[in-house]
């Protein structure tokens, strides 16, 4: 869960809610990357956002205390698409959190990270201590909502620049976004592909597959796996992981890659 740590100042503390002379708290999105352009890599998928607020304190969810007029920010994009459900036992109910006027959102939390380019809604909620939304008078959740462009960048651990793609020295990687970094690995038969495990996640290859492999669920260490020698060239071997995909058929939603024989 991502929270910003800058705190707020001078912020005037509103009864709203609470009975007495209310004044209407406010929030708004000042900016979204560099002027609504937001560049992001595998590893690099934050949203960097810039708020405005009146009339509530902000504060991190559940250090309230009870004092009037506090709250924080909920942070959604595309709706609840893109919520924060990488712990399933305990899903968020937004993409990120903010306590302050500067936060970040996160793409990887889009369940078709990294295939995220293009034009997304960014939503900005203001949120009582218990997570019940802030109202207006007319008892509409006090919010705002911008667009903004997402673009894909390239970075070091894109283009596999410590190694074959897969091999010890670069690792396929589980990553904590729902994603294996790279999606596409080209190998050659006989060798062993390396991943690691940045979350829990398994390494499933799916029904039908050339070759079979199951690391079984995994949010440490390395799962390698040796493709057989006589494997032809050109051979796509489809895999996904069984906790954040499904599969039905040749189609495959969520968690997936792919490995091709060279």
């Amino acid at each position: 869960m991502r929270i910003a740590s800058f705190v707020l100042a001078g912020l005037a503390v509103a009864s709203f809610g609470c009975g007495g002379s209310a004044s209407t708290p406010s929030i708004k999105i000042v900016s979204v990357g560099s002027a609504g352009a937001v560049a992001f890599t595998a590893d690099s998928p934050d949203v960097d956002v810039m708020l405005s607020s009146s009339g509530i304190v902000l504060k991190d969810p559940g250090t309230c205390l009870g004092e009037k007029g506090c709250g924080h920010v909920e942070l959604f994009i595309d709706g609840s698409t893109c919520n924060e459900l990488e712990d399933a036992a305990s899903p968020k109910p937004y993409n990120a959190v903010a306590s302050s006027t500067t936060a970040t959102a996160g793409l990887d939390y889009c369940p078709t990270f990294p295939t995220v380019a293009g034009s997304h809604t960014l939503r900005a909620e203001l949120h009582h201590d218990d997570l019940s939304p802030v109202l207006d008078p007319s008892g509409a959740t006090l919010a705002d909502s911008v667009t903004f462009i997402a673009t894909l960048g390239s970075s070091p651990a894109d283009m596999g620049t410590s190694g074959a793609c897969g091999s010890v020295g670069n690792p396929i990687v589980a990553g904590a976004g729902h994603m294996f970094t790279p999606a596409a690995c080209t190998v050659s038969a006989g060798s062993t592909v390396h991943w690691s495990f940045a979350s829990a996640h398994t390494v499933t290859s799916d029904p039908g597959a050339a070759v079979s492999f199951d690391s079984g669920t995994k949010s440490s260490g390395e799962f390698t796996f040796v493709v057989p020698a006589g494997t032809t060239s050109g051979t796509v071997v489809d895999y996904h992981c069984d906790l954040h995909a499904t599969v039905t058929g040749d189609k495959c939603n969520g968690m997936c890659a792919t490995l091709t024989v060279q």
